[in-house]
Formats: structure tokens, C-alpha cells, sequence
């Protein structure tokens, strides 16, 4: 039986030692991978720290012929997606509140940046729904397309053509915004 065998079927009897040594092992590769999908330090931490109670919590059900990387980024893969889902959850509520709320004009003039990024924005808020959840986890929260890929379980070339095609609505829909006169 291999080392990591032997301490999958030491947590999984409840041995807490045990259980400290996969936390030693794992934390910051753990940590590093739920960044790499999150993109918040806060937020890595903090799910590194579920996962491992969720770890513990599950003990009981590991099974000692697989490899406890397995168990491990499994369950942070799970974890991160949750939190993506939660925080585009949020999101869509945050967009609902602001839409019901009346518009506050300033007395201060918009420059053109501001509204570029207006703009920039309702082009953004006009794709359809998959290709913004795309175009927004590669080019806003920079996640590369391999990562969009195993986050969202498609294909590294599905993520590259729906980007390829945002970016082409996005430009379409900014030239017929006149996008030149806005920002002169």
C-alpha cells in the first residue's frame, strides 16, 4: 500500500494526525489552484479552508484506491464553481437593484471615458448569455481559456471562438455607436 493510501485510509478512520498532514501537504496547492479560478486572494483562502472541511467532513466516504490529489482538487474544482455561480447570482441581483433604482444625473459633465466604458458595457450586456459568461471570466476577470475551459467543462477552442466572437459583436455594436465622435 502506498504512502498516500495509507493516509487516505488514516483520515478516512478519523485520525486527525493524519489529517494534519494532508492539510501541510496540500494548503498551498490548494490555495494556488482555487486562486487561479477566483482571481481573489480572500476568496482563495477562505475556500481553501472549506475544502478542507468539507475533506473532513466527507472522510468517511474516500476511497483508499485513489489518489488523494484526486479527492483534493476535486472537491476545490467544485468549491470555485460554486463561488463563480454565487458571485454571477450576486451579480445579477446587484444589476437588478440598480436597474430599478432612478437615475442620478450629476451636475459634474462626463468625460469621455466615461462614456466609452458606458458603452463598452451595454455592448458587453448585449451578448447572449454563454458568450458573455465567457468573454467576461476570460477578459474581465482574466482568467487564460484553459482555465474558462475546465471551469466551465468545454472545450479550450469553444472558449477561443466565443471570445473571437464577442470581441467581434462588441466592436460592431461600438462602431455603431459611432464610438470616434463620443470620444472626441
Amino acid at each position: 500500500m502506498s504512502v498516500d493510501r495509507e493516509v487516505v485510509k488514516s483520515v478516512k478512520e478519523g485520525s486527525v494526525r493524519a489529517f494534519e498532514l494532508v492539510y501541510t501537504a496540500y494548503v498551498d496547492r490548494v490555495y494556488r489552484f482555487l486562486y487561479t479560478l477566483l482571481r481573489s486572494g480572500d476568496d482563495a483562502r477562505e475556500a481553501a479552508q472549506d475544502v478542507f472541511v468539507k475533506l473532513w467532513d466527507s472522510r468517511e466516504q474516500l476511497q483508499e484506491d485513489r489518489e488523494l490529489s484526486y479527492y483534493m482538487f476535486a472537491i476545490s474544482r467544485n468549491h470555485a464553481l460554486n463561488i463563480l455561480r454565487k458571485r454571477k447570482s450576486q451579480a445579477g441581483v446587484a444589476e437588478e437593484y440598480q436597474r430599478d433604482q432612478p437615475r442620478v444625473v450629476l451636475s459634474v459633465e462626463e468625460g469621455p471615458e466615461d462614456t466609452y466604458t458606458a458603452l463598452l458595457e451595454e455592448a458587453i450586456g448585449t451578448l447572449p448569455p454563454r458568450r458573455k459568461r465567457i468573454f467576461e471570466l476570460c477578459k474581465i476577470q482574466g482568467l487564460s481559456y484553459k482555465q474558462v475551459a475546465n471551469v466551465l467543462q468545454i472545450s479550450d477552442g469553444t472558449v477561443e471562438v466565443q471570445v473571437a466572437k464577442a470581441m467581434k459583436q462588441i466592436r460592431s455594436y461600438m462602431v455603431k455607436q459611432d464610438v470616434s465622435r463620443v470620444c472626441e
